[in-house]
């Protein structure tokens, strides 16, 4: 859906998880949307959907079927790592956070930010969550 010329930019943040796609829509920066549905055996066909009636102007997308959706979805711009993707969602809603908890359907991550919020360090837990020591030293 193409939107039309002179209104708010639109962007779409796209995390397709190995369990759940999320979205959300940013109009000028601020949240105007979200919407959750279940992975299933097309993630990138799903993620479409739920993007089907949005008029957007760039698409981001992370998560484990972030490839995925750069191949199959037209107009997709790029993506980036979710490691990546919590630590800039985390400092631009907590600057100055520097450990972030990240705790997913298949996996745990442990991230360490600089003082810049740029990722210091990470340490997947692919047991998510049982019986795992993780050091960031």
């Amino acid at each position: 859906m193409k939107r039309q010329k002179g209104s708010p930019v639109r962007c779409a943040g796209i995390d397709l998880g190995s369990r759940t796609i999320e979205v959300v829509i940013l109009e000028d920066g601020r949240l105007v949307a979200s919407r959750l549905a279940e992975t299933g055996f097309t993630p990138a066909k799903q993620a479409a959907k739920l993007l089907a009636d949005e008029a957007c102007d760039r698409f981001m997308a992370t998560g484990y079927g972030r490839h995925l959706f750069l191949e199959t979805y037209p107009g997709a711009d790029q993506t980036v790592t979710e490691i990546k993707a919590v630590a800039a969602g985390c400092w631009k809603l907590m600057p100055g956070v520097d450990l972030i908890l990240d705790i997913g359907g298949q996996d745990a991550k442990v991230i360490a930010l600089n003082p810049e919020g740029k990722v210091r360090k990470f340490v997947p837990q692919a047991r998510n969550g049982g019986g795992g020591d993780v050091r960031l030293s």
